[in-house]
């Protein structure tokens, strides 16, 4: 399985957090402003006067999850995996259905009676939440597309949404990161409105899937001389613009 690394240095002569999430397309049939992205890793402070960095390591493995939310500290939401299966990418990819305990309306589990089935979308999977799920739900059960924690191999949520009864979507993950500061939890929703400028790191097609970035002191990102020729794209600015 492809394997991705980012290393940030920071000389920005400021001590910083990184925060790194991933550009998901959202599913066609889910309302845009239903649908989230959240933070995958999170690095240490990393001090801005030396020569410190940090190093963001992905693979391309993929989990259907459901689980719920909690308000952090800081306000925050954050989605905590409650369960989670591995996700093939599609033709004969992952067909993975969420039903309540005893049709409960509730409680979440796995339909395992469906598990054999296959979706057919090149380079996706399919999540359902059967009809037996109550909408609203009282338990706020989010479902969605989750991955693996580099250090730990916790299934981290990266795209979620609130189980909606007998809708079945398509995932598409893609190898498209986000860079931003902050001290957010893995989980937590990312707010676009607030997350400010983003590195953003396409390795879609690149030959090498490695890409070293420099933090300056004037806030902008410096690639290094291999980003080019490993075929990495990149952009920085506002989320909605990059």
């Amino acid at each position: 399985m492809a394997s991705f690394k980012i290393t940030i240095n920071n000389k920005s002569n400021n001590d910083r957090a990184f925060l790194l999430f991933q550009d998901m397309p959202v599913p066609s049939n889910l309302n845009q402003k239903n649908v989230f992205a959240n933070i995958y890793q999170r690095s240490p402070t990393i001090n801005g006067k030396g020569a410190a960095h940090t190093d963001f390591t992905m693979k391309q493995q993929y989990f259907a999850i459901y689980g719920t939310s909690q308000t952090t500290a800081n306000g925050a939401i954050r989605v905590d995996t409650g369960d989670s299966v591995p996700a093939k990418l599609g033709p004969n990819g992952t067909l993975a259905v969420v039903t309540t305990v005893d049709h409960n309306g509730t409680d979440p589990t796995w339909d395992q009676s469906q598990m054999a089935n296959t979706a057919q979308a090149k380079g996706g999977f399919d999540l359902r939440a059967d009809n037996t799920f109550k909408f609203p739900n009282p338990n706020e059960i989010y479902i969605g597309c989750g991955a693996p924690d580099p250090k730990t191999g916790e299934v981290i949520p990266i795209q979620t949404w609130l189980a909606q009864p007998g809708v079945t979507s398509q995932i598409f993950p893609r190898v498209i990161y986000y860079i931003a500061f902050g001290n957010f939890e893995p989980g937590v929703v990312v707010d676009r409105n607030t997350i400010g400028q983003v590195l953003k790191v396409d390795f879609s097609g690149a030959a090498i899937p490695n890409a070293t970035f420099t933090l300056t002191n004037n806030g902008t990102y410096v690639p290094d001389d291999k980003v080019e020729s490993n075929g990495v794209h990149w952009s920085f600015g506002n989320i909605d613009g990059v």
